[in-house]
């Protein structure tokens, strides 16, 4: 069975199509948007959105640095702090309670 026009579901079309309705002018904002990513996912887009950076609780990262920093540190490239760039020392004794509550993680794989 199709939706096409004229056939026995074509009462359903208006439902389904998109309808354009009068636009108003709107103001671009910023947001932030969850996404989960299960299974295969996870492997496939993982990766991409590490490149283009996540943004965490500072809670987060301040707990991997923590617990695994000496096995991370021979796999860090280049850190930036506030957008100037720090050392692996400097990141391993940052002062948390100065953080921004939300920090930019970027990873390349």
């Amino acid at each position: 069975m199709s939706l096409r026009k004229g056939g026995l579901l074509a009462d359903y079309r208006s439902t389904i199509t998109h309808q354009e309705k009068e636009t108003t002018e709107t103001t671009p904002t910023d947001g932030m948007v969850s996404i989960k990513l299960f299974n295969q996912l996870a492997g496939e887009l993982g990766p991409l959105f590490l490149k283009k950076g996540l943004w965490r609780k500072k809670d987060d990262p301040k707990a991997i640095l923590k617990n695994r920093f000496d096995k991370l540190r021979s796999l860090i490239i280049k850190i930036e702090k506030g957008g100037l760039e720090i050392t692996a020392d400097q990141l391993s004794n940052l002062n948390w309670s100065e953080v921004p509550e939300k920090v930019l993680l970027k990873a390349f794989v």
